[in-house]
């Protein structure tokens, strides 16, 4: 096949299309430093990233406006399909998968310390697990040849464990102890309780009077399964009462949910009234969307949005529908253009 596509283009074409891919879901401050020092050590890649950003946002519009007001989509986001950027855009946007996660996985040590105002994180560990940080939480990845451990400094993260049969995985949050070989599980800390939602698999938890987990330790560690929390007091210090059993109770599908309703996810709308999507929106995001014109509210849109890409609507408004957006701190207020 040519070469594999003149190997998938080109290295630069790569590059771009994961940058262009990083960028949508939101760069770290590391990122933002390595991304400049990318785009200034070669002139082509600035013109390669503007392609990939313009064929990306190709994509949304045809996602966004699939069914808008019942309206075909602009027929010009068709037209190009045989132009050269199409079979550039396909080709390294699916090697920028497998560039993206290289670039996660050498991070051995990391100290995850995301900005307040990002209503989530996720990284990539050098084992393949993914964690998944909430507003303000903190960890630290304490890797050694002999077991994988993180430290959960402060509030909550959710953890996809890697399968590792010979190298165990542990959480340490206040002293409260999780170990797991290949599961998911969500620990929430704050400074009452250590709590732990697991959603697939099963975990071990220890609480800090008792040792460190082991096997061949009877009655150290609780066995927590799928579908069900388990909420580990903390002592005070000085408190020098035996402290409480952690409690274990199974959970609804209803109840998960909601717990992990921080953690982006697509939603779909069908002839929804702006107002809806708004505030849908507005559930779990920093910054609100505020309507000022009640007549723009009715408006009704069809779209697929992440629950938190409260900009990319915006633009969208912007773009397609005389909407006109005022940034003031924490809101976004939207009103009509139309006279």
């Amino acid at each position: 096949m040519k070469d594999f596509r003149d190997k998938v283009e080109s290295v630069v074409d790569q590059e771009a299309a994961a940058w262009v891919i990083r960028q949508n879901r939101g760069l770290t401050s590391s990122e933002k430093d390595a991304f400049q020092r990318w785009l200034e050590g070669d002139p082509s890649r600035a013109a390669a990233l503007a392609e990939f950003r313009d064929g990306w946002a190709r994509f949304n519009r045809l996602a966004a406006l699939r069914g808008l007001d019942g309206t075909a989509p602009d027929p010009d986001l068709f037209r190009s399909a045989q132009q050269p950027w199409t079979r550039r855009l396909v080709f390294a946007f699916a090697a920028a998968a497998a560039l993206a996660i290289g670039i996660y996985a050498w991070r051995s040590h990391l100290q995850a310390l995301p900005s307040p105002e990002a209503p989530y994180d996720e990284r990539v560990l050098a084992d393949g697990s993914v964690v998944k940080l909430n507003r303000g939480a903190a960890l630290e990845v304490l890797f050694t040849p002999a077991e994988r451990r993180v430290r959960l400094l402060r509030g909550e993260a959710q953890f996809a464990v890697a399968k590792d049969a010979i190298h165990p995985f542990f959480v340490d949050a206040a002293g409260v102890e999780v170990r797991a070989v290949g599961t998911t599980f969500d620990i929430r800390f704050n400074k009452m309780t250590v709590e732990v939602l697991v959603t697939e698999g099963k975990v071990k938890v220890a609480t800090p009077e008792e040792s460190v987990l082991s096997d061949s330790t009877p009655g150290v560690a609780r066995i927590i399964t799928a579908g069900q929390r388990a909420v580990v007091p903390l002592a005070s210090p000085g408190d020098r009462r035996i402290p409480p059993t952690p409690q274990i109770a199974a959970v609804t599908a209803r109840e998960i949910d909601e717990w992990l309703a921080w953690q982006p996810r697509l939603l779909d709308f069908t002839d929804e009234r702006l107002s809806t999507i708004a505030a849908q929106l507005n559930r779990n995001n920093p910054v609100h969307l505020i309507i000022t014109d009640p007549e723009l509210g009715e408006m009704r849109l069809s779209a697929s949005l992440r629950s938190d890409n409260v900009e990319g609507l915006v633009r969208l408004l912007e773009s397609h529908f005389a909407v006109r957006a005022q940034h003031r701190g924490a809101e976004i207020r939207l009103s009509s253009t139309k006279q």
